[in-house]
């Protein structure tokens, strides 16, 4: 019985070894890698909105790109039309009153081909007003960016930033050791 007391010990005198070594050589190890993304984004800006069949659809008028623009994307009517099917990294930004969203008294709805698919709620409405999310897309896809507030907000006037990126893996390099 002494005997096996010993083995035991040892065990978790080596297991604890072990473990410590791991979680600390982890701990320090150094950051070794970087990743490049070289896939454009494409910035879409607007003010306001239009009542579009008693929906309040976000207005976009001028689109700028930052790397090539290699005409994933393009904008007529405030839609947005997919030229290359793929996944599409989005964010929506309305620049909302404080009280907007301290209180979440905002909503975004996306739409795809003239039907709205999803969007936030009251619930889930992003503390800094800005909307993401990843969707995959086909060739000819048309999106379309509502907004549901409350009356008394209405009238205050809305700058809309829309900012897209088709997600090419062949674009996204990570470097090693740099």
């Amino acid at each position: 019985m002494k005997q096996f007391n010993t083995i035991l010990k040892s065990v978790c005198i080596i297991t604890t070894l072990i473990f410590s070594t791991v979680s600390f050589g982890q701990e320090n190890e150094p950051y070794d890698h970087k990743v490049i993304d070289k896939n454009s984004i494409y910035r879409i800006k607007g003010s306001g909105f239009e009542n579009v069949n008693e929906k309040m659809l976000l207005v976009f008028s001028q689109m700028s790109t930052k790397g090539e623009d290699a005409g994933e994307v393009s904008l007529s009517n405030n839609e947005i039309t997919v030229n290359k099917s793929g996944v599409y990294r989005v964010s929506l930004l309305c620049n909302l009153t404080e009280e907007e969203l301290q209180n979440k008294l905002a909503n975004y709805s996306v739409n795809l081909n003239g039907k709205e698919v999803f969007g936030t709620n009251y619930h889930s409405f992003p503390e800094s007003g800005k909307y993401e999310f990843q969707v995959q897309l086909e060739k000819g896809d048309k999106m379309s960016f509502g907004i549901t507030r409350r009356q008394e907000y209405q009238d205050i006037s809305l700058n809309n930033t829309l900012e897209i990126r088709f997600t090419d893996p062949d674009l996204i390099t990570i470097i090693e050791n740099h």
